[in-house]
């Protein structure tokens, strides 16, 4: 079980079998257990904020906002995070995202479903900033133009696109060096095998297997959806001897099915390099793109790592743009 919990200055997070709860400096640290479940779902309503209680600010955050925004864009909460998780609840920000079995309604405050391709229900050049976090490697391209296209058109002129998703050169690197350490998730040897997602352990798939998982899900043989096209181990190595690099994902990518998409929308169908999103972004009308890293926004809002670029840093790919 791996979960995070922020609240201020206080946070717990959970990985590798244990918890750890840190309140004001103060640790605690709890062996993976069904009484750390129970100790867990209690905390999460106490640390997390939630549509009840999300007046409260974090320390020193209501400061650099009032220093950076106007007071109606705080009180009209005009900061967008797309695909926010049920961790991210913050006084001046507005939660975005699907409301389904997998990722759930509470935490949400406007649903927009990427994959349709909608407007992004936010007026024309009212926002302050838009922010997505690991969200885009589940939608097709299509869709990520077009929430391209509409973070453009929500943002004012000056505003602030931040984009976060899988590097896909970091885990190609990964793959030729032979490195688990990327691919390996070792809540999946406490699973039993064959389940609803899987056939078999994915930590124990071939190398090819498990670097296509993390771009094209459904194009591998490790998931459990009937019906769906997949790409063998030699399959792949032909790709990359026959194509280009782009080609192959490409190719790759085709095979993830709009019913694979839906029945598990929370695995990868897209891949992403700065080339690629760069470009993307252009295309969107962004004409001012940066490569970024982690805690490195050029906005001080978005500084707070409790809240912003929390989660899988060695993996991640940082853009922003400016309208």
């Amino acid at each position: 079980m791996i979960f995070t919990l922020y609240c201020g200055n206080a946070r717990a997070h959970s990985d590798r079998g244990e918890l750890k709860i840190v309140v004001q400096g103060i640790q605690l640290t709890l062996e993976s257990s069904r009484l750390m479940k129970k100790i867990a779902k209690k905390l999460r309503g106490i640390l997390i904020p939630n549509k009840e209680n999300a007046t409260r600010w974090p320390e020193g955050h209501r400061d650099v906002y009032a220093k950076l925004f106007s007071k109606a864009a705080i009180q009209e909460r005009r900061f967008y995070n797309v695909g926010a998780g049920m961790n991210f609840r913050h006084p001046a920000w507005t939660n975005v995202g699907l409301i389904s079995e997998v990722y759930g309604s509470e935490h949400i405050d406007l649903e927009w479903d990427l994959q349709l391709l909608q407007e992004m229900p936010v007026s024309d050049a009212s926002a302050e900033i838009v922010y997505t976090r690991y969200t885009l490697e589940h939608v097709n391209d299509a869709a990520v133009s077009n929430f391209l296209k509409e973070a453009y058109r929500v943002l004012k002129p000056g505003g602030l696109l931040r984009v976060i998703v899988p590097d896909i050169e970091v885990y190609f690197a990964a793959y030729q060096e032979k490195d688990p350490t990327l691919f390996y998730k070792p809540k999946r040897d406490k699973q039993s095998f064959p389940n609803k997602k899987f056939k078999s352990n994915p930590n124990e798939a071939s190398f090819e297997q498990q670097f296509v998982w993390v771009f094209a899900s459904g194009a591998t043989e490790i998931h459990n959806f009937e019906g769906s096209p997949r790409v063998s181990d030699a399959d792949f190595l032909k790709l990359l001897n026959e194509r280009s690099f782009e080609d192959t994902l490409n190719y790759c990518t085709s095979l993830c099915t709009p019913e694979f998409q839906k029945a598990f929308p929370q695995f990868h169908i897209n891949w992403f390099h700065a080339k690629k999103l760069e470009e993307m972004m252009r295309e969107a009308g962004f004409m001012q793109t940066f490569r970024s890293a982690v805690g490195q926004s050029r906005s001080a809002a978005m500084h707070d790592l409790n809240y912003f670029d929390d989660r899988r840093s060695e993996i991640g790919l940082f853009m922003e743009a400016i309208k």
